[in-house]
């Protein structure tokens, strides 16, 4: 089970090569998460024997948003956390809708991306040019994965973001504090036992 979370938001610049710099907290996560560099460490492999650690992007909002440059971003997960999400797909029945749309995004539009020894990766030009990373990028937490964009398109969506979520008055400390269950409006009663028996 993965415990790694990421956090903030991270402005990085991107060389005319494509290489970008991950930062340092994240690549915390990521290294921790990709069982390939596990096994190498647990067999005892010295610092400059062991395999780059993986990004995995997934690269399907560059197809889904094709027309809307504002929500096109490159959603990267770890190694672990991915395969998570495959698993999670792969419970649904075979040729239903929603495995088909999962393997499209979970398996079909992924590509790995390796961290070098000076934590960067290098995004290839199609990727750079379908998501308007040409000169700088903005790494943007979401708990279990991240996100890379363009800073423009990312300030544009933010904003509609914080009106829609935010804009009546909501309390982020109510997702903390959820209010108390009224009487009579819980699951079950001290009298009856957990599958719901008297």
């Amino acid at each position: 089970m993965q415990t790694g979370r990421f956090y903030g938001t991270h402005h990085h610049k991107v060389d005319t090569k494509g290489r970008l710099s991950v930062p340092a907290a994240f690549r915390r996560v990521i290294e921790a998460e990709d069982p390939e560099l596990a096994r190498a460490r647990s067999a005892g492999l010295v610092a400059d024997q062991l395999p780059a650690p993986r990004l995995m992007a997934l690269t399907g909002s560059r197809r889904i948003h094709k027309d809307d440059p504002g929500r096109r971003r490159l959603e990267c997960l770890t190694v672990d956390r991915l395969r998570e999400y495959q698993e999670a797909v792969a419970r649904h029945p075979r040729g239903s809708r929603e495995r088909r749309a999962g393997e499209f995004y979970f398996s079909t539009w992924v590509q790995e991306l390796k961290v070098d020894a000076n934590g960067r990766i290098v995004l290839p030009a199609e990727l750079r040019a379908d998501f308007g990373l040409e000169g700088e990028a903005l790494f943007v937490a979401r708990n279990d994965r991240f996100e890379i964009w363009a800073p423009e398109a990312y300030e544009k969506a933010e904003a509609e973001a914080i009106e829609d979520l935010f804009g009546g008055g909501f309390d982020p400390f109510e997702l903390i504090d959820p209010p108390a269950e009224e009487p009579g409006s819980g699951t079950g009663s001290s009298d009856e036992d957990d599958d719901g028996r008297t």
